[in-house]
């Protein structure tokens, strides 16, 4: 698809209609983004694919579906697949396999019916490009009825559902390191939600089947995305009876995998999948619930994300539940699974393509020590109520100024400084985040990261998809101590600036 022509820095949700249409199954989806101008797919510090999520048109009422905002008529749309910066890539193929005397496994596309894309691309330069998604599709024409008479083999249409959402991480130096989303939400705090917050964030099932694909998704601080069976309401199968510190069954652990292993904040990772021999029950009225588990003794994370997708096929009902146990539950592994061990534990779903992304503090890091580099002195300093961003500058109190520009600005103490994004109406968004003191090192992987002094969430926001306020300035907090403060932009983290309370 495209080219597209992405504008310098810009990171907006874009939605097509030019989809191939026909009727038939899709087995499997890679997708890549690629830079029109070399034909490679640009690092993740130049571009990537933010997320990327294809829904069909139904008219099904036993389809799940998405409020897109394109909905017309009856019909409405139902999630066929998502991506996000990890690449996550989906063979149904390989879970059929496994199981040689079972059914073939495919989502159902119906040509007659609209599709769509809704994607965002995000430009981390300050130059515009020109780039082209790629989605590499493995497809089967054909009803199941005409599949079957051709072939002798069952094909039955699964059904997707994706759920989640998106929270802020608080930091807490001294605690535990490890934060549950919804758990971890203190009773009556911000997004407390008494029916999620001591279940997880779940959806009740309307439909029965068994599950045979799913995996999760998080951004760079994030560890795993835990779902589990809770069964339905009033039954008491929330309780932890697999004794792993979750509510109900388990049933997935999609882990973060890093490229880097001994890297846990990159953003160069991939998520891991269910194996191909994984199983599960679902039955109407199950609640199915995700934890977000992130890393939060270092870091803070903004607009951080827990969301998975499950795979399942109707055609497969299971037994009605016998109680609140494995055989009710709990997954199984089919025998020709090729991995083995723990059914419950994801594995990564497809191989690197890629050298890993430049990281620092590590032994292969190109820049190799630490993070931050050589201070470099402030020439002036101006006592100031306001610094202006534009042109992906912070000014004054820009890093990257030289010269009578590198100016350091100050506000006395208990005052404020207030940031006005100039840049919003060219549609780019920015963000004020703190950062340990110097924050001057190159952007890489794994840096910078915020250390949660402040955030101002996103200023310049025109996004309809992402539902963010719309705001071009912001105003620092009013009680920092007497020092110096550093700080970057989390959508454009090579932009970094700083301050002074006097």
């Amino acid at each position: 698809f495209g080219p597209f022509h992405v504008p310098a820095g810009q990171d907006l949700n874009r939605i097509t209609l030019d989809l191939p249409v026909n009727n038939g199954f899709y087995t499997a989806i890679a997708p890549d983004l690629i830079d029109v101008a070399t034909g490679e797919e640009p690092s993740h510090q130049v571009a990537h694919i933010h997320h990327a999520h294809w829904f069909r048109s139904t008219n099904d009422p036993n389809d799940e579906r998405y409020n897109t905002g394109l909905e017309f008529g009856d019909q409405g749309f139902s999630w066929v697949f998502g991506t996000g910066e990890e690449e996550t890539q989906g063979s149904l193929d390989a879970r059929a396999d496994v199981d040689p005397t079972g059914p073939r496994y495919g989502l159902y596309i119906d040509g007659d019916s609209p599709q769509m894309l809704i994607y965002m691309l995000h430009n981390k330069t300050a130059r515009p490009l020109n780039l082209f998604v790629l989605l590499r599709v493995k497809f089967v024409s054909g009803t199941a009825d005409e599949i079957k008479t051709a072939t002798g083999k069952e094909f039955h249409p699964l059904r997707g559902k994706l759920w989640g959402t998106t929270f802020d991480v608080p930091r807490e130096a001294n605690g535990d390191g490890t934060y549950v989303h919804p758990l971890d939400i203190p009773v009556g705090g911000p997004g407390y939600n008494a029916a999620f917050s001591t279940r997880g964030k779940f959806f009740t099932s309307g439909f029965s089947g068994t599950i045979v694909a799913g995996a999760g998704h998080l951004h760079p601080a994030g560890r795993e995305v835990v779902i589990s069976n809770l069964g339905p309401a009033g039954s008491g199968c929330e309780a932890d009876s697999d004794s792993d510190g979750y509510p109900g069954i388990t049933l997935v652990h999609s882990r973060k995998f890093e490229h880097v292993a001994a890297n846990n904040y990159s953003e160069d990772y991939q998520m891991g999948a269910t194996k191909n021999g994984f199983r599960a029950p679902i039955r109407v009225g199950d609640r199915i619930a995700q934890f977000g588990v992130y890393s939060n003794d270092l870091y803070a994370s903004y607009q951080a994300m827990s969301y998975a997708g499950l795979y399942t096929d109707t055609l497969q009902v299971p037994a009605a539940a016998t109680g609140c146990n494995a055989t009710s539950y709990a997954p199984i592994l089919l025998a020709g699974d090729p991995v083995g061990g723990d059914v419950t534990e994801g594995v990564l779903n497809h191989p690197r393509t890629h050298a890993p992304d430049p990281h620092c503090e590590l032994a292969v890091s190109p820049f190799n020590g630490p993070c931050n580099v050589a201070e470099r002195p402030w020439l002036n300093s101006v006592e100031t109520n306001s610094v202006h961003i534009g042109g992906f500058k912070y000014l004054p109190g820009d890093e990257g100024s030289s010269g009578v520009a590198r100016v350091l600005p100050q506000v006395k103490q208990g005052k404020s400084i207030t940031f006005i994004n100039e840049d919003a109406a060219l549609g780019i968004r920015h963000t004020v985040t703190s950062c340990g003191w110097p924050c001057n090192g190159p952007y890489v992987a794994n840096y910078p990261m915020p250390d949660a002094t402040f955030d101002s969430a996103m200023l310049g926001n025109v996004d309809p998809v992402d539902g963010s306020a719309f705001k071009v300035n912001w105003s620092t907090p009013t009680g920092l101590g007497v020092g110096r403060y550093s700080y970057f932009c989390r959508t454009h983290p090579w932009m970094r600036g700083a301050f002074e309370v006097i």
